[in-house]
């Protein structure tokens, strides 16, 4: 699947100690047309000098920094239905490269 996003989400985060908890609301629009709606929750985890490199608009390896999460879909349009009947896990990178700055990168994953 590919589409792109819908303007008008969200987002939110609680920091915990040294853990953030985040939450980000959106709907993706397919490239075939069909609206999904997407709450995706996850924890990111980096140490303070990780977090400087990144406000300072360094590239920072996605090794040295823990942003996982779990997003959970929804929609009405039959042809992906089987998304809202399945668990998925993510990994998210900070975008460092010159073509994502300011981009959160999210791999999914299907478990089975």
């Amino acid at each position: 699947m590919s589409g792109e996003i819908i303007p008008g989400g969200g987002d939110w985060s609680t920091t915990r100690g040294e853990s953030c908890q985040v939450e980000a609301r959106y709907l993706i629009r397919t490239q075939d047309g069909a609206v999904v709606d997407v709450v995706n929750r996850g924890y990111w985890l980096a140490p303070a000098s990780v977090d400087a490199r990144l406000e300072a608009g360094e590239s920072v390896d996605e090794s040295e920094y823990y942003f996982r999460c779990a997003p959970v879909f929804r929609t009405d349009d039959p042809r992906y239905a089987w998304m809202a009947q399945h668990q998925f896990v993510g990994s998210a990178v900070d975008g460092g490269f010159d073509d994502e700055k300011g981009l959160i990168i999210i791999r999914v994953w299907l478990v089975r």
